[in-house]
């Protein structure tokens, strides 16, 4: 089921919007950044958003990488697929 492939955590009546969503992409080779635009989501902590800057080159073109995401919609995983990297709850 794909609703096990991210944490939702409902927010206080007085807070908008009303819902954050928390969850880990993983992937190797240079991350989807249009990625981040379509699913209005944004690195979880300084060290995600660094991992996601990581320089793409020979050394790092086979290391799997993990990071923590968040948004106020849910991600679109067949898309996340599209571009080679997976999404899920844990990190890798």
């Amino acid at each position: 089921m794909l609703r096990d492939r991210w944490s939702e955590y409902k927010l206080h009546a007085d807070e908008r919007p009303k819902m954050r969503y928390e969850y880990f992409v993983s992937g190797t080779g240079e991350f989807p950044f249009d990625m981040l635009r379509y699913d209005s989501c944004w690195p979880a902590t300084g060290e995600d958003a660094a991992k996601i800057a990581l320089p793409f080159g020979d050394a790092n073109r086979r290391k799997v990488r993990s990071i923590r995401l968040r948004s106020y919609r849910p991600p679109t995983v067949a898309r996340w697929s599209s571009f080679t990297w997976s999404v899920g709850t844990e990190n890798l």
